[in-house]
């Protein structure tokens, strides 16, 4: 017992470093897989919107977290190591007996082959962290050479959890911190600006966003922003969920714009949404993704790079929804424009295409209230 309080305790000495510096989290875990004799370690957070929120593990390839993610290694379904989390809670540490109870339950061998491939073959893990959005766990992997795990190694497993359920704790408690204080300087300057965690829920708001909230303009319900509208809340949540999902090296862009009409009498709101960038080393507690909003005044003539944001449109097809917005017609379109009126019609066929309209009364009743603001 004194050798594994020794090697434990060296290990939570990572730990607890870690919880302050999160560039240390693959040094804490990589002196974990030391003191069990296993050649990889793993600090993973699952559920939520990206289902694997974060994954860390030393010494394997980038491949293999990929590979993860592609056979949804999360999936409790074809996961012996995630069924067994869910069927014995609060149990401590997990083992290879625990995932073979597993197996005959399960819906695919696709798992199994990726532990194959990756020579993942052993070992133990523990959840730290539950709640109502997914979980944090640890892990020690081993390879076939390395055989399963033993007593000795689960019981350092089980001296460290309690350390690294700490630091986990502690840096969700400072990056959810981290969000208040993002908030405070958009506050600063007056900003209506809604922070989400990884999980798309609202960590932190200014005041100028809490008064869109209690006019009922915006709603928010369990953490979760919503709009005036069936539409509106839908676009809002499909690009919050695009975000938290966001990944390094994603060729689609950090940033978007909504349009919020919202219902008949709001004013017209726009919504401009941002990946915030991070260090690679966040629980997801802390700010992921930013929601400025402003309203819309007539005659900004800016709406149109709004547009194109928005929509995909060109300049030059924004220019013409302008036009078709101020009343004139084709032919004055195309004279105004110095094109034929072929021109002008392509032209409206993709603007029709693009924003989702099949007539112009339709376009006029969808974007009038943006393009001249709230009457």
């Amino acid at each position: 017992m004194a050798e594994i309080d020794r090697i434990s305790a060296e290990v939570i000495e990572r730990f607890d470093a870690a919880a302050l510096d999160p560039t240390a989290w693959m040094q804490a875990l990589q002196a974990l897989a030391d003191a069990t004799r296993s050649e990889h370690a793993q600090l993973v957070g699952l559920g939520g919107p990206a289902a694997v929120s974060f994954n860390w593990v030393t010494g394997v390839a980038e491949k293999v977290l990929a590979d993860f993610i592609a056979i949804d290694g999360s999936n409790p379904a074809i996961n012996p190591r995630v069924a067994a989390a869910a069927i014995y809670p609060g149990q401590g540490v997990l083992f290879e007996r625990h995932y073979d109870a597993m197996t005959p339950s399960l819906k695919s061998d696709v798992y199994a082959d990726f532990c194959a491939t990756h020579d993942l073959a052993h070992g133990c893990h523990t959840t730290l962290v539950q709640d109502e959005v997914g979980l944090v766990g640890m892990a020690v992997l081993r390879t076939r050479r390395a055989k399963p795990t033993g007593e000795r190694d689960r019981a350092v497993m089980a001296q460290v959890a309690p350390h690294a359920r700490a630091a986990v704790r502690l840096r969700v408690a400072l990056e959810r911190e981290g969000a208040r204080l993002v908030a405070g300087a958009f506050e600063a300057v007056s900003a209506a600006a809604f922070l989400c965690d990884g999980a798309g829920r609202v960590s932190a708001y200014t005041p100028a966003a809490e008064r869109l909230v209690d006019q009922g303009r915006l709603h928010m319900a369990g953490g979760q922003l919503s709009g005036s509208t069936a539409a509106e809340t839908a676009a809002l949540q499909q690009a919050i969920w695009h975000f938290t999902t966001w990944r390094a090296g994603q060729a689609t862009p950090r940033f978007t714009t909504l349009l919020l009409p919202g219902q008949p009498g709001d004013a017209p709101l726009i919504a401009e949404i941002a990946r915030l960038p991070d260090d690679g080393w966040t629980i997801g507690a802390g700010a992921r993704v930013l929601i400025l909003l402003r309203s819309r005044q007539a005659g900004d003539r800016r709406l149109a790079d709004i547009l194109v944001a928005a929509y995909g449109l060109s300049p030059a097809e924004a220019d013409v929804t302008f036009r078709l917005l101020d009343a004139q017609g084709r032919d004055a379109i195309a004279l105004a424009r110095g094109v034929s009126i072929a021109t002008v019609r392509a032209q409206i066929k993709a603007i029709f295409a693009k924003i989702g309209v099949n007539r112009e009364t339709e376009l006029i009743s969808q974007l009038a209230p943006l393009i001249h603001g709230a009457r």
